[in-house]
């Protein structure tokens, strides 16, 4: 036969202080995952922005290169018409000696120009993020100061 078990106010006392410390620590940490969870949900938007941005300067930048290439081809081929219609062989080196110097001339200025479209793209595609860190740097500032 079986004794039942009674429960002794000690027990009892005890219960009732491990639920309340449960409650406790759920209500304490609720908030702080809150917290947590909306710090990555503007973390991911400021990635998200940052991407797209990056994405966007990625295009423009590949649109220029394409630009480069044609006005290149298209200058080369001129070059070669001329050299082929040149009427001696000192007209000849002339034109390729210039054409030579202009292109030289040409893709340095595509080089700077493709140089400060990537420069400006990251600068702008970074400031998402840079804004985002800015703002947490100060809320942690003014949460250390109250």
């Amino acid at each position: 036969m079986a004794t039942a078990k009674k429960t002794t106010k000690k027990t009892a006392k005890k219960t009732t202080a491990r639920k309340a410390a449960e409650t406790q620590a759920e209500t304490t940490v609720e908030p702080i995952l809150e917290r947590i969870q909306a710090g990555f949900r503007e973390a991911g938007a400021a990635l998200a922005e940052s991407g797209s941005i990056a994405d966007e300067k990625r295009r423009d930048i590949l649109m220029t290169l394409i630009g480069n290439a044609q006005d290149n081809t298209d200058a080369t081929f001129e070059a070669l018409r001329d050299v082929m219609q040149a009427d001696s062989l000192t007209d000849s080196m002339r034109i390729q000696r210039d054409a030579l110097r202009e292109g030289i001339e040409r893709n340095v200025a595509q080089v700077r120009e493709v140089a400060s479209l990537t420069a400006t793209g990251s600068r702008e595609s970074m400031e998402p993020v840079a804004d985002y860190l800015a703002n947490l740097r100060d809320r942690v500032r003014h949460g250390a100061d109250a």
